[in-house]
């Protein structure tokens, strides 16, 4: 047998089929990332755009670390806890880079919402792995 007749049948036997949940979670996701653009515009009308994406980003920080600690605290076992091991230097500063770009890249795309459509902004925005690479 062939290496790709290997690699295909280890596939459809391993193949679980989606469950309802599964389009139910994928459902709100789109619901909730197509509104984004819409809230994020009626929010720059109180408080502005960079106080706007700071009020995003602390409150999803929140959400992950209470996320953490519970996963933590029900999967792992006090052993495994101590077993992770420390990050190197690169690895922090890759992560820290990450951060500021991504952050940069939320606030301009929230700056450009002030300047223009939502549809043109949200187009622009999506568009931009195509225009850059």
């Amino acid at each position: 047998m062939s290496r790709r007749k290997r690699v295909v049948a280890s596939i459809t036997e391993e193949y679980i089929p989606p469950s309802k949940g599964s389009f139910l979670s994928l459902f709100i996701a789109l619901i909730a990332l197509s509104c984004a653009a819409i809230f994020i515009k009626l929010s720059e009308r109180e408080i502005g755009p960079v106080a706007t994406v700071f009020n995003r980003l602390w409150i999803a920080a929140i959400v992950l670390r209470v996320w953490h600690w519970i996963s933590i605290s029900i999967i792992q076992s006090p052993e495994q806890q101590h077993d992770q091991r420390v990050p190197e230097k690169s690895e922090v500063l890759l992560l820290v880079l990450v951060g500021i770009i991504g952050t940069a890249s939320v606030i301009f795309w929230a700056l450009s919402l002030t300047q223009t459509s939502v549809a043109n902004s949200t187009l622009m925005r999506n568009l931009s792995p195509k225009i850059v690479g």
